[in-house]
C-alpha cells in the first residue's frame, strides 16, 4: 500500500488527511469517523487531526500516553 491523501470537508473547508503506510483501511476509516465526531464538538482541525492519530495509536497499536493525553481521547475509545 502506498501513502494516500484524501480530501474531506471539515467545518465547510476542504482539508487533506493522509492514510499512513502502516495504517489499514479499517484504521483509517475509524480515524475518519472520529474526525466527524470531533467536528460536531467544534474542535479545531489541527487538534482533531492530532487527536485522531493518538486515538488510532491507542486503539490499534496499544500505545500508552500520559494520563492528560489519554483522558483527552478516552471518551471515544
Amino acid at each position: 500500500m502506498e501513502t494516500q491523501i484524501k480530501v474531506i470537508k471539515y467545518k465547510d473547508k476542504d482539508v487533506s488527511i493522509i492514510q499512513f503506510l502502516s495504517e489499514s483501511d479499517e484504521q483509517f476509516e475509524s480515524r475518519l469517523e472520529l474526525i466527524t465526531k470531533l467536528e460536531q464538538e467544534n474542535i479545531e482541525w489541527k487538534e482533531a487531526l492530532k487527536m485522531s492519530k493518538i486515538y488510532s495509536n491507542v486503539k490499534f497499536k496499544k500505545c500508552k500516553y500520559s494520563p492528560q493525553v489519554y483522558f483527552s481521547i478516552k471518551k471515544w475509545l
